[in-house]
């Protein structure tokens, strides 16, 4: 990895962007849960950037192998979890029953994708008269004809978070959830810092809607997510208000949260003794 450069962003407000942002995405890519995962997990959630990490996401249908690792690994500390509704809502709902007696786990909330096949606005409307889950949802808009409308339900009805992926229309939806009100948040696995040949990378993201809430058309936001210079990236963040941002901006999923608090810490944005 090349040398990065030291940020002049000042470490409150580098606390401020970053708390509780990243959700441990590590085990969606998994076919099995194994205990090594979730003890990596609770190393970092019980190290020196604690407080820079979210939930760990889980596909319901890995439930039952996560109590199977548990039992066999026990700890006086719960975890916390955010279901991804893999198999329908139906099945996220009896997932959340069953956890609701384990004082293992705390449910941090759920994501689910609307489906393709029909009118989005319709279905995100339906997603939303469905939910019954008592916690904040992610309602993942899929890149396809009449995405604008689902953003449009999901901001207008204000108790859900926008969730978008990366692809080819990312900086328009992000920007036009930001546009509506809408909290976002990203849902594709991303894997650094500063975005690579794998993509976006968590600054890119947070720049990214800096722009969008500064004011910026799409074509800034677009810029922001692809851009490779994390000097760049750092100069726009460090232009913007960390609240506004996070007011907009509720998580980002990484597939390799240490991976990503080291590329984080090589830009200068976290100090070795930092507890935000």
């Amino acid at each position: 990895m090349p040398d990065l450069p030291a940020t002049d962003l000042p470490a409150a407000c580098a606390a401020a962007l970053l708390r509780g942002l990243l959700d441990d995405a590590s085990l969606l890519g998994r076919r099995a849960v194994d205990a090594a995962a979730v003890t990596a997990h609770r190393s970092l959630r019980e190290g020196v950037d604690a407080a820079l990490l979210g939930p760990l996401q889980l596909r319901v249908s890995q439930l039952g192998a996560l109590l199977d690792v548990l039992d066999a690994a026990p700890s006086s500390t719960p975890l916390d979890v955010r279901l991804v509704a893999d198999t329908g809502l139906v099945e996220a709902a009896e997932a959340r029953a069953v956890l609701l007696d384990d004082d293992r786990v705390e449910i941090a909330g759920l994501v689910v994708a609307l489906p393709v096949d029909g009118p989005l606005g319709e279905s995100a409307a339906l997603t939303l008269g469905s939910l019954d889950f008592a916690l904040p949802s992610v309602v993942e808009v899929p890149d396809a004809p009449g995405w604008a409308d689902a953003v449009a339900v999901i901001a207008d009805d204000g108790a859900e978070r926008v969730g978008l992926r990366v692809g080819d229309r990312t900086a328009e939806m992000l920007h036009r959830a930001v546009g509506r009100g809408a909290v976002a948040a990203l849902t594709s696995p991303l894997s650094t810092a500063v975005h690579d040949s794998t993509g976006p990378g968590v600054l890119n993201v947070i720049a990214a809607v800096a722009e969008a809430v500064g004011g910026g058309d799409v074509s800034r936001v677009a810029a922001a997510l692809s851009e490779r210079d994390a000097d760049a990236l750092l100069a726009i963040v460090a232009s913007a208000d960390p609240r506004k941002v996070r007011g907009r901006l509720t998580a980002v999923a990484t597939a390799d949260p240490a991976a990503t608090l080291t590329g984080l810490r090589d830009l200068g944005l976290l100090e070795e003794d930092d507890t935000p």
